[in-house]
């Protein structure tokens, strides 16, 4: 099976598949095949004149793969006077080739009756593509159509952009700069004073602190418990 695979096998393929098409035609590489080839049947044929298989005096895989391997030469190449010459070897390759197991999965068996010339193969004719008839120009009519469409189409009027949600609601009736600075100063201030120690105090204390913004007061409370309250008063006398 060795011998088939790696000797039989590379050889008959560099014989006939040139000469049908399925690789580049070299004459040196055909008849390099060829010779190779007929050596290679010649050994079976002296293997095969004292043995009716193979490997024993029965059917073997080895009759089978081999038997395959070979099947190209008797397509193309093993006409009726190479038969002649290797008994043998036609012998044995009709019997493997005979049996249910084999014949099964194959076509009929026909022996050519003289093989293919060693020629290069003829190449097929490629078509060439039809040339395709050039369109026909639009009539001046659709053109001045299509632009009167595209100028209609840049006078029309852009959508709207949409409106942001924000937009919706009323406008602030108060400054919000002054209401920001006024609540974070009072805020700040509130905290400095409860950090200074005003917690420890005994009695309520109530500050007057000022305030940024628009004549605005923050008064300030803390007691014993540590707890600070701060309100925002309106001055009846507005800074100058």
């Amino acid at each position: 099976m060795s011998f088939a695979n790696t000797e039989c096998l590379p050889r008959l393929g560099a014989w006939f598949r040139p000469l049908i098409g399925r690789d580049p035609y070299n004459k040196k590489n055909v008849d390099d095949g060829k010779k190779d080839t007929e050596r290679n049947m010649k050994i079976l044929e002296e293997h095969l004149l004292v043995n009716t298989y193979l490997v024993s005096e029965r059917l073997t895989l080895a009759d089978i793969f081999v038997a395959g391997i070979i099947s190209r030469g008797f397509q193309f190449f093993f006409d009726k006077e190479w038969r002649k010459e290797h008994p043998c070897l036609t012998r044995w390759y009709e019997t493997v080739y005979n049996q249910e197991v084999y014949s099964a999965v194959a076509d009929k068996l026909n022996f050519i009756d003289q093989a293919i010339a060693n020629t290069p193969p003829k190449k097929e004719k490629e078509e060439k593509p039809k040339q395709e008839k050039p369109k026909e120009q639009p009539k001046k009519q659709e053109k001045k159509k299509d632009v009167d469409e595209d100028e209609e189409e840049d006078d029309a009027p852009a959508a709207p952009k949409a409106k942001h949600p924000l937009e919706a609601l009323p406008r602030a009736t108060f400054v919000i700069d002054d209401w920001y600075f006024t609540f974070t100063s009072c805020l700040v201030e509130g905290l400095l004073m409860l950090a200074t120690g005003s917690a420890n105090t005994p009695t309520r204390r109530r500050a007057k602190l000022p305030c940024r913004g628009s004549g605005r007061t923050a008064s300030s409370t803390s007691t014993a418990s540590g707890r600070s309250t701060t309100s925002i008063t309106r001055n009846s006398r507005r800074p100058s």
